[in-house]
């Protein structure tokens, strides 16, 4: 198995006789040292900028307070109008526009970036490539997003990782 940091995306570990598909995710250690030991929310941010995948600061209720560079690739939001919004509102997920909000419609339950954070909120447990489907509205109309999600809680915040994955093969 080929182990990979889910944030820098740096080995961990290597077994040179297993197939590329077998890669399973953790933390590394300089990944982890930043992460928990930022005695700021700048610094953090600075950190987020430098990692090459989307990133998202996410507070207890869900709200983003800092997306890096990476993460507004997958938005058509700006730096800065995302500040508070919920997950399915930065993406525009389809399900986001009910009347009761984000997170709050019956598809909510199979939402994995939901899911993944608020997991580690309640637990305090690492998400570690989660995989799930957003159907999310874009400038060429509404579109699939096959995504791969992680998360780390680092104080009274949540850490999300979020990265398009590809479609998963159907069986035949």
């Amino acid at each position: 198995m080929h182990r990979v940091c889910a944030w820098c995306k740096k080995s961990l570990a290597k077994n040179t006789s297993v197939q590329e598909e077998d890669v399973s995710h953790g933390i590394c250690p300089d990944c982890k040292t930043a992460l928990l030991s930022a005695d700021s929310y700048t610094h953090l941010g600075a950190f987020l900028e430098s990692l090459e995948v989307p990133v998202a600061l996410i507070d207890q209720d869900r709200h983003i307070l800092y997306a890096n560079d990476q993460a507004l690739t997958l938005s058509i939001k700006n730096r800065g109008n995302y500040k508070g919004e919920l997950g399915g509102d930065f993406i525009q997920c389809i399900h986001a526009n009910n009347e009761n909000g984000c997170g709050e419609s019956e598809h909510c339950g199979a939402c994995v970036i939901k899911s993944s954070v608020e997991h580690t909120y309640r637990t305090g447990e690492n998400v570690n490539s989660a995989k799930g489907l957003q159907e999310v509205r874009t400038q060429r109309g509404i579109e699939r997003l096959y995504l791969s999600i992680s998360t780390i809680k680092r104080g009274d915040l949540v850490v999300l990782r979020v990265e398009e994955d590809a479609a998963p093969i159907k069986a035949e």
